[in-house]
């Protein structure tokens, strides 16, 4: 094959690392034809890689990315990331480019490829940032005080250069003494920046922005994301088939939550979420096949939640098991559709608009306030995310329903509960763990939460449930609430307003008690001391 028939690749790399790379890539791919300027290039390149050693602020990456695009407009970019950086995953995400890959092995990066010539997207974030110890290694004390004060001396003797380099445009003679001093200034913060590392000062404040304006957990989360290509279809898969994959082992519950699921054996819990996922893919097809006007499709989305969750319960009941119920031989599936009510609802359940409007009719999704497409890697974490919520809310409705049935049903227990929950006393207790835990947070903490406008979310992760809060409006939520809660919402205000004013009546308190126990008890305390000192000293005289 002739090199213009080849696939072009740009690579952009330090010297012996693209070499390496260059050869490695073109001697496992012989359609491949990887160069490392752009003079070498015959044609717009099919892909341009960038591989970074060092990255110190992920603006300079932001950057240099919209250079990329804006040269090689047609060309999708991957970035090459180093094995460890202090650049939380949420920045990293904001990247205008269709692949970010950290630390990849020849064939990860040969995948990688292929996908984005393709027309996919990945991203490969192997190691979860830790923003608490990142800000606990950056904010060292020493290292603070020794980085910022010779940073700070250095930039200021530039900015006065800079000034002077400005009014001596004509003299060339102190315009070169400028330069060269301007020269050995920034060769003297680039040496106390590779001493010390990156620059705590600008990196721990971004890091702090970046974080705390992220409602949604990005930092921590599984970003290992392939998709073949950028379709909503594939998109839907991908969710389904990384929700799945946290469904592998057995959920181990990382919240202070009690949900009713836990009471169920593992292998019908397991069912119960499979089951969900499944009905769920089967009413997206549904309703994206047809057209809908208004708010038809989140009316249309409420009306068959009841047959989801009814579907659910027949297939994690097996479909021809049975059991005595009153004496008789009953098929479980059949008697547990008599017996349940699945028209429950969960008053902290996000309305279905985001994940309907982005899975259902391929509309953008509004993340950090910017609306982004489905197949961009924030968005499409917020959408696992919001199914993820909804499925462990969803089956600990179908749970809670279970255990209610159980109660009247005893020869069911032994069929879907752990074993310790077979007792009556024990199932008794669990239920009424989980009816005082309603309660409150019906009564007291939703009040707050509401005031606050915060929602709780809850997610899959790595085999595990977690939990989170965002912050979003609640405003018309709030004006609905009962009275009692209205009074607690009430309380959290008074609460607000007093606290200054009594934060001022201790401290002016404080000032007087300092005053009285100094200036009064003090001198008091010193005029009786020199009185019995002058007496024993009359004492002694006589």
């Amino acid at each position: 094959m002739k090199e213009e028939e080849n696939t072009q690749i740009l690579l952009i790399a330090p010297s012996l690392l693209g070499e390496s790379l260059a050869k490695q890539l073109s001697s496992g791919n012989p359609g491949i034809n990887v160069v490392l300027s752009n003079d070498l290039l015959t044609r717009n390149p099919s892909l341009v890689i960038w591989s970074i050693d060092t990255i110190e602020s992920p603006e300079n990456i932001k950057i240099e990315i919209k250079r990329l695009s804006r040269r090689w407009s047609k060309s999708p970019t991957l970035i090459i990331l180093p094995s460890k950086f202090l650049i939380p995953p949420s920045n990293l995400l904001e990247l205008d480019c269709q692949g970010i890959v950290q630390d990849p092995d020849i064939a990860t990066l040969n995948s990688s490829i292929q996908t984005l010539l393709n027309g996919g997207r990945v991203i490969k974030l192997t190691n979860a940032f830790d923003v608490s110890k990142t800000k606990a290694s950056l904010n060292s004390p020493i290292l603070d005080f020794l980085i910022k004060s010779g940073i700070t001396d250095i930039d200021k003797d530039i900015a006065k250069l800079n000034c002077i380099k400005e009014r001596a445009r004509s003299n060339i003679l102190n315009r070169s003494i400028v330069n060269a001093r301007l020269r050995e200034l920034k060769a003297a913060k680039n040496l106390l920046l590779w001493i010390w590392g990156p620059m705590p000062i600008s990196l721990s404040s971004e890091i702090e922005v970046d974080t705390s304006k992220n409602d949604y957990p990005y930092n921590d989360y599984d970003t290992d994301i392939t998709l073949p290509n950028t379709e909503s279809t594939t998109v839907r898969e991908t969710i389904f088939a990384r929700i799945r994959q946290s469904l592998n082992h057995e959920l181990l519950n990382k919240t202070n939550t009690i949900f009713a699921s836990e009471a169920l054996i593992s292998r019908k819990q397991r069912a119960l979420y499979l089951s969900l996922i499944k009905q769920l893919e089967k009413l997206i097809s549904k309703l994206k096949g047809c057209e809908y006007e208004g708010d038809e499709l989140y009316t249309e989305w409420n009306l068959l939640q009841e047959v989801l969750r009814r579907q659910t319960l027949r297939d994690i009941a097996d479909e021809y098991s049975k059991a005595d119920y009153k004496g008789n031989s009953v098929i479980i599936a059949d008697q547990l559709n008599d017996m349940v009510s699945l028209d429950a609802s969960d008053s902290e359940l996000p309305k279905p608009d985001n994940m309907l409007d982005t899975l259902v009719l391929d509309k953008p999704l509004l993340v950090d306030g910017q609306f982004l497409p489905s197949d961009h890697p924030k968005a499409l974490l917020k959408i696992e995310i919001l199914i993820s919520n909804w499925l462990i809310r969803t089956a600990d409705i179908v749970s809670s329903e279970l255990l209610n049935t159980c109660y009247e049903w005893s020869a069911l227990r032994q069929y879907i509960l752990k074993h310790q929950l077979i007792s009556t006393r024990e199932l008794e207790r669990f239920r009424n763990q989980l009816n005082t835990q309603d309660r409150i947070n019906e009564l007291f903490k939703r009040p707050v939460q509401l005031y606050e406008s915060k929602r709780q979310l809850y997610r899959l992760n790595k085999s595990s449930i977690e939990s989170f809060t965002i912050t979003e409006p609640r405003d018309n939520e709030l004006d609905e609430l009962p009275w009692f809660q209205k009074q607690v919402t009430l309380l959290v205000e008074t609460r607000d307003a007093l606290s200054p004013q009594v934060q001022s009546i201790v401290k002016h308190i404080g000032d007087l008690m300092v005053v009285l126990l100094t200036n009064v008890l003090g001198r008091a305390i010193g005029l009786i001391g020199k009185g019995i000192a002058q007496g024993m000293g009359r004492t002694i005289n006589r």
